[in-house]
């Protein structure tokens, strides 16, 4: 894994060209996006009650501090060097027998899929993410030799993930699966790679007894973690939460862009009755491997989150997709009409890349006109009488920019993705006021539901199409108009 020949460099250096391209809409935007509000305050990092300290640690080896110290855009460029040699491993390790270019295409899910672009979005940790990927193939893919040593070193390498980004152990798990399949599909022993592949799956289950044992009893969690952290009870509602934990991510699956999932179903297709291995076609059992990999696959994109009992549905947590597009890229290329799978990949990258530039675009549009709400409900404040200690009580949820919302009504993958933070649905808006000079004094959920009582009925003290003012004794109450 160290010595690195000339065709490895040039594909590091294809990949991060293009994972520079890739990620350029995220550099304009200058996004901060949900909790990097409070970070870029100074606020404590607060990941190790997420159950990720090395998250933590990783950010103070940049910045010296354990406190929101902002320096983007460097996160996010950190971010190339290390998913470009992540995608470097893994074609060391599995696709080893294909020419540079299908090196570089094959390796580009890695960065480029639409459910990465969530964890692309913080500017503190998308970096410490990119860290717990590559910890994963690192994991998956090397130290595979049978002896203490490196079962040992695996063990290490997959509980620093689970302390670092856990839904990075689904892209452990998924690669893992990538390496066994196309063992199998290479003629390797289906018994030997059986058993490897039940090695690697116990290697993650010994890496979360030591991860209770020696992270989680020193990790206060904070009620966010508590509440999205536990597994279901086998009980006989076990089957029944599963099912709708399944139900939840493939409808989460499904919001990708049309385009984009038309590329993977039509590769889906296209593999399982046009593949063939380099001596020719595949066999019938051959190909009923590959549909079975591809069901397997989509239970493996979500991985553990589908055995919580209250997962977090969202694109950050579906890590285990890359090495499902990676096959699929795969078999495209071994085809009997490599032409037509090539033009689905040509459209599963053009889907990825244009989601990714429109979503740079409304993200940007969002931040500006955030910038202008915030500023202006701030100005109103100081006309009324605002103080520095004031309390600000936020009602409602933050409008779309003007400019994105048919943008975003029209593709669901913008509207899953967006963010909006002044309102009250996460209390963001205390965050973001005081970038503009309020104090930051967020109230209680009783002075929140009091506020919301005390305006009913009640003429505002100042009131446009985009937000109302209410000037109280004990505090000032902001009723922003959401209305789409």
């Amino acid at each position: 894994m160290i010595n690195i020949n000339k065709k490895e460099k040039t594909l590091f250096i294809y990949l991060m060209l293009s994972g520079f391209f890739y990620i350029l809409p995220f550099i304009v935007s200058n996004v901060y996006y949900v909790d990097d509000y409070r970070r870029s305050f100074g606020d404590y990092y607060g990941w190790e009650k997420d159950g990720r300290p090395l998250a933590n640690f990783f950010m103070f080896l940049l910045t010296y501090s354990n406190r929101g110290v902002d320096i983007f855009p460097l996160p996010i460029l950190l971010s190339l060097p290390i998913l470009a040699l992540s995608g470097m491993i893994i074609c060391r390790n599995v696709f080893y027998k294909e020419s540079l270019i299908k090196k570089v295409i094959i390796s580009l899910p890695i960065l480029i899929n639409p459910f990465f672009l969530n964890n692309l979005s913080f500017r503190f940790d998308c970096w410490t993410m990119a860290i717990a990927q590559l910890m994963a193939t690192i994991a998956a893919l090397s130290y595979r030799e049978k002896t203490i040593t490196h079962y040992a070193i695996r063990l290490l390498i997959l509980t620093a993930i689970l302390s670092t980004y856990q839904a990075s152990m689904d892209f452990y798990i998924s690669l893992c699966f990538l390496f066994y399949i196309l063992s199998i599909l290479d003629n390797k022993s289906f018994k030997n790679s059986s058993i490897n592949f039940i090695k690697d799956l116990s290697l993650a289950a010994f890496s979360f007894a030591i991860y209770k044992i020696s992270v989680l009893p020193f990790i206060n969690f904070k009620n966010y973690s508590k509440q999205h952290s536990s597994f279901i009870i086998i009980d006989e509602n076990f089957f029944h939460t599963l099912v709708q934990n399944i139900k939840m991510f493939l409808h989460l699956l499904l919001t990708v862009p049309k385009p984009y999932m038309f590329s993977i179903i039509a590769m889906f297709i296209f593999s399982i009755f046009l593949s063939k291995n380099n001596d020719g076609n595949f066999n019938i059992s051959k190909k009923i491997m590959i549909f079975c990999s591809l069901v397997f696959f989509l239970f493996f994109t979500p991985g553990l989150c589908l055995l919580l009992n209250n997962p977090v549905v969202s694109y950050r947590v579906l890590l285990g997709f890359p090495p499902l597009v990676m096959f699929l890229f795969y078999l495209s290329f071994h085809s009997n009409l490599k032409f037509i799978g090539s033009a689905f990949i040509a459209l599963n990258l053009f889907s990825t890349i244009s989601t990714c530039y429109a979503y740079g675009n409304a993200l940007t549009a969002q931040n500006a006109y955030r910038d202008i709400l915030a500023n202006e409900i701030f100005s109103k404040l100081l006309e009324n009488g605002y103080k520095k200690n004031d309390k600000i009580v936020m009602i409602g949820n933050e409008p779309i920019s003007p400019a994105s919302i048919a943008a975003i009504k029209s593709n669901r993958t913008l509207a899953n993705l967006m963010p909006t933070m002044l309102g009250d649905s996460a209390g963001w808006g205390y965050w973001v006021l005081p970038k503009f000079g309020a104090g930051y004094n967020p109230p209680s959920a009783t002075e929140q539901a009091s506020a919301k009582e005390s305006i009913a009925g009640r003429k505002p003290d100042y009131s446009d199409i985009r937000f109302s003012l209410y000037k109280e004794d004990q505090y000032f109450v902001i009723n922003i108009n959401d209305e789409k």
